[in-house]
C-alpha cells in the first residue's frame, strides 16, 4: 500500500510532466501529442472524462477540448 506522501509526490510530478506535454500537429518537430483521429474520437474521449468525474475522479489538468 502506498503511503500518502508518496502518493502526492508522485501525482504532483506526473501533473507537472503531463501540463510540460506539447500538443500539435503530430508531423511537427517537438510536439508530443497529436490531434484525435476525429471528431467522434474526441467527443468519446470528453464522454470518458465526464463519467469518470461524476464518479468521484478529481480533474487536475486537461480534460477540455
Amino acid at each position: 500500500m502506498c503511503s500518502g506522501r508518496f502518493y502526492d509526490r508522485f501525482v504532483d510530478a506526473f501533473v507537472a510532466r503531463v501540463r510540460s506535454l506539447k500538443v500539435g500537429n503530430g508531423l511537427d518537430e517537438g510536439m508530443d501529442i497529436g490531434p484525435l483521429v476525429n471528431r467522434e474520437a474526441l467527443v468519446q474521449a470528453l464522454a470518458h472524462v465526464e463519467d469518470a468525474v461524476k464518479g468521484g475522479a478529481r480533474l487536475l489538468c486537461g480534460g477540455k477540448q
